[in-house]
């Protein structure tokens, strides 16, 4: 694009701020980001319309909005637009010396107060990055994200490491500060966005800015990938040393709930050798399991944010709906479609009634302990205590099997125990201070309904020994507490814990019951979700054994 200079741009400034032009239905809007001689000069862009069926060649950015509270003008069309201070800056180092840069920008290209428009664009945002040129990513000012870099390419292509550690040392640095510059760079709040998913989880090329240093996408993702191994291999004496659950250990791998990096570099990879490329790629649980500890500004974006990669739900995007009739609508849709989708909803950020939303709603905007959401991820794979088989796994989405009235969540259930006792245990996976957990385990008693209760003297429903653990006690939701009732339900694959209120009860979470000591995995040709099925400390609860149609009553959770 022609050369426009600064000067020129300051005449036709304008004190009145920025308002925007009504765009169509199938338009949007691009901005041009003018150039620049001086990297601190104030920012100015025109703002044009086009169509996304034949519109010039332009770049989607994806960036952290950045405190709202932090905010400066731009120039738009000669007057003021007001941004966060982190798009500024963004802008500012994608700015050209020369040459006007054609931009896809959401904060700016739509208009945030119009909730007709931005349901809109929103719904067309999966295809405005589709059809850019490019998606540049912003990850913030360089800091010391150039020493991580040349870390991680030392150790991706197998140079001595060792060498690398006395050139840090004679620069008067330490190895340490090599490791926090390495956790720093994939740390970064970009990473932790869940509109990044749908930006970059396609085949478009993809470049990031680390202030003035660009690099690929994918091979950042690979640095990470070859740093992720290191790691694990350097500290795996510190890992010898401490104590760890190791029962299925290969099913309990934290870093794929919450290693947003990996998935991205994963899913764009597999995007590559797909033959559907870039349509939606993922049903909606497994899309809410990748995003569950990702944020967002707005509480909404976190099922808006997905909507352009999930390929089984068609969700319409509305801003006038609260948070939570949102996320009541959207755990609604699930239940209809998922039978393990009451083991999303536990949190620990989330006490048992204290919410605006009911019980059994799940809050996509807290965070989950790291064993339930692999507890949930797993749960269909090993366990079906309503006794299914294939087929109504199936044939799930067809049957009724809830009602929903005036926010009461109406199943069909048996009760089959009491929790009588409750511990947390605390979990080091030996791979990082960040994947550490805590975790609810419980003892329970036996009972047909309200009335028929086994002795507590029973060893079979008690752990086998005074120290609860995760390989001789239940595993429970937060929350739990002595006194709350075991049901099993055809609503979900595993046990379910409810709290008994006056007329009704609160759902509390997910639960898998053991009886006896848990084995693990005793063949090196089973898998881990093979033994987990199989394992004898599971109470047959877990298989089937309790569930009895003529049994079935009503429950009521509020």
């Amino acid at each position: 694009m022609a050369l426009a200079r600064t000067g020129e741009a300051e005449q036709v400034q304008d004190k009145q701020p920025f308002e925007y032009s009504p765009v169509g239905i199938h338009d949007i809007r691009l901005l041009e980001l003018l150039p620049s001689l001086d990297f601190d000069s104030k920012i100015y862009c025109k703002i044009s319309h086009s169509s996304l069926e034949n519109h010039p060649p332009y770049e989607a950015l994806s960036y952290v909005w950045g405190d709202s509270n932090y905010t400066t003008n731009v120039q738009a069309g000669g007057r003021p637009h007001q941004v966060t201070t982190n798009l500024e800056l963004a802008l500012r180092y994608l700015r050209l010396y020369e040459n006007s840069r054609l931009l896809w920008v959401d904060a700016i290209c739509i208009n945030q107060h119009d909730i007709l428009e931005k349901n809109d664009q929103v719904a067309q945002m999966r295809r405005i990055y589709l059809s850019a040129e490019k998606v540049v990513v912003w990850l913030g000012e360089e800091k010391n994200a150039g020493m991580a870099l040349k870390f991680c390419s030392l150790i991706q292509n197998g140079s001595s490491v060792m060498r690398f550690q006395k050139e840090v040392e004679s620069n008067g640095l330490t190895i340490e500060e090599v490791w926090s510059s390495c956790t720093s760079l994939f740390g970064r709040s970009w990473w932790t966005r869940t509109w990044v998913l749908q930006e970059v989880i396609h085949t478009r090329p993809a470049t990031v800015y680390i202030g003035n240093i660009q690099l690929d996408l994918d091979d950042l993702c690979a640095k990470y990938s070859d740093y992720q191994n290191h790691k694990h291999m350097h500290s795996s004496t510190e890992r010898d040393n401490k104590v760890k659950f190791d029962i299925y250990s290969g099913i309990l791998r934290i870093e794929a709930m919450i290693d947003t990096v990996g998935i991205i570099g994963w899913r764009r990879e597999q995007l590559m050798t797909s033959e559907e490329h870039n349509d939606p790629i993922i049903g909606m649980m497994s899309a809410l399991h990748m995003s569950r500890f990702q944020q967002c500004q707005d509480p909404r974006d976190k099922i808006y944010g997905l909507c352009g990669l999930i390929s089984d739900v068609n969700l319409t995007i509305d801003y006038s709906l609260s948070k939570s009739e949102l996320y009541s609508a959207t755990m609604k849709e699930m239940l209809f479609r998922y039978p393990e989708s009451l083991l999303l909803v536990e949190s620990p950020e989330r006490e048992i009634g204290s919410e605006k939303l009911p019980s059994w709603v799940a809050d996509w905007s807290t965070s989950r302990s790291l064993v339930p959401a692999i507890m949930s991820f797993w749960a269909n794979d090993a366990f079906c205590c309503s006794g299914g088989s294939e087929r109504d796994i199936n044939n799930y989405s067809l049957k009724p099997r809830f009602q929903i009235a005036n926010s009461t969540l109406v199943m069909r259930a048996i009760q089959v125990g009491t929790i009588t006792r409750t511990s947390f245990v605390k979990i080091n996976f030996g791979i990082g201070e960040e994947y550490q957990d805590t975790m609810k385990v419980f003892a329970y008693d036996k009972n047909q309904g309200d009335t028929q209760s086994i002795s507590d003297q029973n060893p079979l429903h008690k752990p086998v020994s005074s120290t609860m653990t995760m390989s001789n006690s239940s595993w429970g939701p937060h929350w739990a507490d002595k006194g709350d009732i075991i049901v099993v339900s055809n609503l979900c694959w595993a046990p379910l814990v409810l709290r008994r209120g006056n007329d009704s009860y609160l759902f509390v979470g997910g639960c898998w019951l053991v009886d006896s000591e848990l084995q693990g995995s005793q063949s090196r040709e089973m898998s881990d979700v093979e033994a987990l099925g199989k394992d004898p400390g599971f109470s047959p609860i877990m298989h089937g054994s309790a569930w009895d149609e003529d049994r079935l009553q009503e429950f009521h959770i509020r």
